[in-house]
């Protein structure tokens, strides 16, 4: 279990003067927060500016290039994918009437 209270249920944006419904619940350092989208999007991108500048990237190229390598095969999704039917082994082939006693939901 997390030490985090449970959040306050509101439905208005934790914002001074904003006046939207909440669409988020967000921690931050003072606690819950509950933002409208508008508000949500601006904390979100600042959360993302102030973790770049930590990382010592500044332009779009390198936050790319940063994204990439880490991700699997180097931002090649062929790759991923390759590496993901390797995980799951060989697919079994359905032969006609194999489903025949599956209900549909």
């Amino acid at each position: 279990m997390s030490d985090m209270p449970v959040p306050h249920q509101s439905d208005s944006c934790c914002y001074e003067g904003c006046k939207l419904a909440a669409a988020s619940r967000v921690w931050t350092k003072t606690g819950w927060a509950n933002m409208c989208a508008s508000h949500g999007a601006m904390y979100s991108l600042a959360k993302a500016k102030e973790y770049t500048g930590a990382l010592g990237l500044k332009t779009i190229a390198e936050m790319r290039d940063w994204i990439r390598s880490k991700q699997i095969g180097g931002g090649k999704h062929a790759m991923h994918g390759e590496f993901k039917r390797k995980l799951e082994g060989p697919q079994r082939q359905r032969e006609p009437g194999d489903d025949d006693d599956v209900v549909a939901a």
